[in-house]
């Protein structure tokens, strides 16, 4: 009962969590249009890239540890702030660099070392994060990131007569990571103890977890945006902002169902001792939801093709009227079942400890994802380039069988 109403929690946490920032952006999309959006959806790309790179498995080692010391916590919290100062220069340089090699306004890099104080500020938040995901408290982890969400939204209502129309969506980020930190300390998970000595004690507690995750860590992040730097690359910014929309709108809320149950399936498997038990409910939970992918994807389908008129007008009110939006939706929807695997098989070698097995992985993701879409975007026109993405999705799949050995798994457990 109690694993229910934790689901129930995070599942919450999560779609509310969707639902504002799906809200917000497309008010800020149709306020600004395409063209200045576009510097929002770039500078986002980058410290979305910076933000990720930098979680080396510390904060996972938070959830999987079973006896956590004042040390411990210590020493990870220490190494988030120091990986936060470090990226927030690395992007201070890279924004910098970009602004004065292009032909960016000054407006584009003011908007950039917010977005990168606001990837400063996150990291701070991420050991008390992985505390409440670890005590599977998530109700309280709802309730803050709501009310974080809801301050972001006041902060930006409130400047709002005072900067640029430019400048509101860093500034609800800005406010979000902020007020999130803020709530997160008075929250009193933890006592904050920063300790160099103690980031020390933490690398030789968890070196044998922490490093082979930090090594692959690059080669995962690569592997989760390549996309998004494919488009940019194949059709330039205004191709991004359509392409990110129509993720946002058909594959983001999957990937956030899919980051709920890790959130939840993560924590519970650990505590597993049994590998058939694991592995049952893994596999029991992966056919419950390729089958829902593929029903709820049919549905969408015939809904979205009723309002193919609307759809397009819409994109062209914002500036994006060269490209007939159905076919990237339709593509989308194609990759829906195949996004399973490839989601879950994270979760699965982290709970196996076939972490080792991962940088192969996202070495053949990238490829395959890299040729799919340079193919179809530039053989068949932009409007084919999410075929090239659910085509990758394919290989992938029988990439994953293949190397985790998950049919002998799979028919072993029936």
């Amino acid at each position: 009962m109690k694993s229910r109403i934790d689901f129930g929690w995070n599942a919450l946490d999560i779609f509310s969590h969707l639902g504002i920032n799906f809200c917000i952006y497309f008010v800020f999309l149709t306020l600004l249009g395409a063209e200045h959006f576009a510097n929002f959806i770039f500078i986002s790309l980058i410290c979305g890239v910076a933000q990720s790179i930098i979680k080396l498995g510390q904060n996972d080692y938070l959830i999987v540890n079973k006896k956590l010391s004042e040390k411990i916590l210590s020493g990870v919290l220490t190494l988030n702030i120091v990986l936060g100062i470090f990226i927030f220069f690395v992007l201070l340089l890279i924004f910098t660099l970009i602004f004065y090699l292009t032909d960016k306004e000054l407006i584009f890099f003011v908007s950039a070392i917010i977005m990168a104080f606001s990837v400063l500020i996150s990291t701070f938040s991420n050991s008390f994060l992985s505390i409440l995901q670890k005590r599977q408290n998530f109700k309280k982890l709802f309730w803050i990131n709501f009310s974080a969400s809801i301050f972001g939204i006041f902060f930006t209502y409130l400047l709002s007569s005072f900067v640029n129309e430019a400048f509101y969506p860093v500034i609800m980020v800005i406010g979000t990571s902020v007020s999130l930190f803020i709530m997160l300390l008075l929250s009193k998970l933890f006592k904050p103890y920063l300790s160099i000595g103690n980031m020390f004690y933490l690398y030789e507690d968890a070196k044998t977890f922490i490093i082979p995750l930090a090594k692959t860590r690059p080669i995962l992040v690569a592997s989760k945006n390549i996309d998004s730097f494919l488009v940019l690359f194949i059709g330039g910014d205004i191709l991004l902002v359509a392409y990110n929309t129509i993720k946002k709108l058909f594959v983001y809320p999957l990937t956030i169902l899919y980051g709920i149950l890790d959130r939840w399936l993560y924590p519970l498997l650990s505590k597993l001792d049994n590998e058939n038990k694991v592995n049952q409910k893994y596999f029991k939970l992966f056919k419950g939801i390729v089958l829902a992918s593929i029903s709820m994807a049919l549905i969408i389908f015939f809904l979205v093709s009723s309002f193919d008129i609307y759809i397009n007008n819409y994109f062209m009110t914002i500036g994006i009227g060269n490209i007939d939006m159905m076919l990237p939706i339709y593509g989308f929807l194609a990759a829906w079942p195949l996004f399973v695997l490839p989601t879950l098989i994270y979760t699965y070698a982290k709970v196996f400890r076939l972490t080792n097995l991962l940088p192969k992985l996202s070495i053949f993701q990238i490829i395959s994802m890299a040729l799919s879409m340079l193919l179809t975007g530039f053989l068949l026109g932009l409007e084919w380039i999410t075929f090239g993405y659910a085509l990758a999705y394919i290989f992938m799949n029988l990439y994953i069988v293949v190397t985790f050995k998950l049919t002998d798994k799979y028919f072993s457990n029936l």
